[in-house]
């Protein structure tokens, strides 16, 4: 997992323009998920009504963020960084 996340912290550093943008997206989305399954992993210490509460909306959103979110982020930043030609 740490080699993971030094691979792309390397490659965020050396890519330039159209690729840096695409890594950039790529690392928001995985961020957020990071962020949703610490808060899901900590609602575990929580009182059982609050915890359960908290914990299945964290659970709920890195799946949601699995499921959309990283699809979603490569699409926009293939779309955002695709060449732009006409035909007229």
């Amino acid at each position: 997992m740490v080699g993971a996340v030094a691979a792309l912290g390397w490659r965020l550093r050396s890519a330039r323009g159209a690729e840096r943008r695409q890594v950039e997206w790529f690392a928001y989305v995985l961020a957020l998920l990071v962020a949703c399954v610490v808060v899901a992993a900590a609602s575990l210490l929580l009182p059982r009504g609050v915890g359960e509460t908290i914990g299945a909306v964290a659970w709920n959103s890195a799946l949601a963020l699995l499921i959309f979110g990283l699809p979603l982020c490569i699409a926009i930043a293939s779309s955002a960084t695709a060449p732009t030609t006409s035909i007229w």
